[in-house]
């Protein structure tokens, strides 16, 4: 199909595009569920990708330290160790030792992620 348009005195013979039918990306589901092959992330998970992993990935360790500072006081379960862990993550990140850093996180992760994923997965995020 062609449009015949004028302007002024300039006319113009251009090919006439339909429109396009665009289709609505289907939102990501709840928290945890299986989308385009793997679960949708959530709340915690979402929080330490932009911050923990962020400033990681940065070398920006006094936000790390400040992260994992806000991520201690989030332990669902007053019986986990999961507060002292990460002030001794927050610790060494301050005085910029990587390797107790990432110890801290493996600790915390080898200890409480699966349970964590099980029980308190959706729970909003710290801040």
């Amino acid at each position: 199909m062609w449009l015949l348009c004028v302007i002024g005195t300039v006319s113009c013979v251009e090919p006439l595009t339909p429109p396009v039918h665009v289709a609505l990306e289907e939102p990501p589901p709840g928290c945890g569920a299986m989308w385009e092959g793997k679960a949708a992330p959530c709340p915690l998970q979402l929080w330490m990708r932009e911050h923990v992993s962020a400033s990681l990935a940065d070398d920006n360790y006094p936000a790390l330290a400040d992260a994992l500072t806000v991520a201690s006081k989030w332990s669902p379960d007053p019986e986990w160790e999961w507060e002292a862990i990460a002030a001794t993550g927050a610790d060494a990140a301050r005085r910029g030792d990587l390797q107790d850093t990432k110890q801290a996180c493996r600790t915390c992760h080898l200890r409480y992620r699966a349970i964590y994923k099980q029980r308190y997965r959706p729970r909003p995020s710290p801040v």
